[in-house]
């Protein structure tokens, strides 16, 4: 899956000590994202990795205390003052708050894969004229589905032209 590096800003570097994680909401259960790196600097990296079945129109984490420390580590400043607890009763922001991640970004995750309807038009009798296949589907696209046709009876495998506006849901080939 993808990678999408998380990062959390304090307002000075910070030291870290052990592997910290954040839990974000990513459906379900949501996600345990380890850290990475960053320690002595002020800005912290947690690598997601994206899961099949993970979902989110506007990533966050999943509450106040998703900034987890393990036992017998820290994060604390550079003369080792631990974290300060916020007004928030955690170490982030409430989620979807001026300062979370919800309302800093915009990265939406979908491993829903699309579905399709096919249809097919063909003229009587075939030699006629054009064959139509129109692909719906269940949501819009950046790009257009390649599709082609094997004849059978023959060695022939053609490539078929497409109408269609992208990104979009409706696609029309004809043969």
């Amino acid at each position: 899956g993808l990678t999408i590096p998380i990062l959390v800003t304090f307002s000075e570097p910070v030291i870290v000590t052990g592997t910290p994680t954040l839990a974000l909401a990513t459906g379900g259960a949501g996600s345990a994202v380890r850290y990475s790196s960053g320690s002595g600097t002020a800005i912290l990296t947690f690598n997601y990795l994206v899961k099949l079945g993970d979902s989110s129109s506007n990533l966050d984490y999943v509450s106040v205390n998703a900034l987890s420390i393990p036992a017998g580590g820290s994060i604390t400043d550079l003369v080792l003052k631990p974290l300060v607890v916020l007004a928030s009763g955690g170490f982030l922001p409430a989620p979807g708050t001026a300062g979370s991640l919800g309302a800093n970004s915009a990265v939406v995750i979908d491993t829903t894969a699309p579905s399709f309807t096919v249809t097919l038009s063909r003229p009587s009798p075939l030699s006629a004229g054009l064959v139509t296949i129109n692909v719906a589907a269940s949501e819009s696209l950046a790009s257009a589905p390649l599709i082609t046709i094997d004849q059978v009876g023959t060695l022939d495998v053609i490539g078929a032209t497409m109408a269609g506006t992208l990104p979009g849901t409706t696609f029309t080939y004809g043969y």
